[in-house]
């Protein structure tokens, strides 16, 4: 009797400690993906397996500097914008779009730009920093 008490014992802890396993680490079937309607966050930083930045979506509190070789380098002229960040394989920047999205002192956004062939009241010609590009389809 005492041998079967022994290991009915041990097949309870045994079972204990698999169900302790499988409750904590969170098993799941595998390739199911998590789906949802809204998320909320303040920055998405799209990697590699490796865990190498590739594209990071960012508002303006965490909007990050700018990256050289795979590292961080402070923009303090990037305090007020928020955007998406595009990063190559030596881990450099390699583009964005950005958007500041503030209001003059008028209380209205500044116009928009115009190339010179377009006329319109509306619009500002374009600077020599700011272009516009043709529309593509």
């Amino acid at each position: 009797m005492s041998q079967i008490r022994t290991f009915l014992t041990g097949a309870a802890t045994m079972a204990a400690a698999l169900a302790a396993i499988v409750t904590l680490t969170g098993a799941k079937l595998p390739g199911q993906h998590a789906s949802f309607d809204e998320i909320t966050v303040g920055r998405i930083n799209i990697v590699e397996p490796d865990g190498t930045k590739r594209i990071i979506l960012s508002n303006k509190a965490q909007f990050p500097g700018d990256f050289l070789q795979g590292k961080e380098g402070a923009r303090p002229d990037r305090r007020d914008v928020a955007g998406m960040l595009f990063i190559n394989e030596e881990g450099t920047e390699n583009g964005g779009l950005i958007q500041k999205g503030s209001i003059g002192a008028t209380a209205r956004s500044p116009p928009a730009c115009r190339s010179p062939s377009t006329a319109s009241a509306r619009t500002r010609p374009c600077s020599s920093s700011t272009t516009t590009a043709p529309a593509t389809r």
